[in-house]
């Protein structure tokens, strides 16, 4: 059983990591994620967030993660989350077993 969430932004990422076999995945649309959301999400899993670069402010979520003892996680993408979800998702498997690794130790 995983002890991670990953938290990604749209459903189409969520869906394109489902479809991998990576069920423990949240999306919340990450602009509008409430902090009462993420302290549910802490209370049960060990939260990391992959932050896409051209979505999401990846200095701020490194700060909002380190304050809130989470992980973020950037991505540097080309175009739609979800196309580098089914195009690399061989390496979101490694960042996950990494974590996982992290977080069992």
């Amino acid at each position: 059983q995983k002890q991670s969430v990953i938290v990604v932004s749209d459903y189409l990422s969520y869906f394109a990591l489902a479809s991998r076999g990576i069920f423990n995945v949240v999306s919340t649309y990450m602009p509008q994620i409430s902090e009462v959301q993420m302290d549910l999400l802490k209370k049960h899993f060990k939260v990391v967030i992959l932050a896409v670069s051209s979505v999401a402010d990846f200095s701020a979520c490194r700060k909002f993660c380190q304050k809130n003892d989470m992980y973020c996680d950037q991505l540097q993408i080309e175009g739609s989350p979800s196309e580098y979800i089914s195009e690399n998702a061989d390496n979101i498997v490694q960042k996950i077993d990494y974590y996982e690794s992290i977080f069992n130790s």
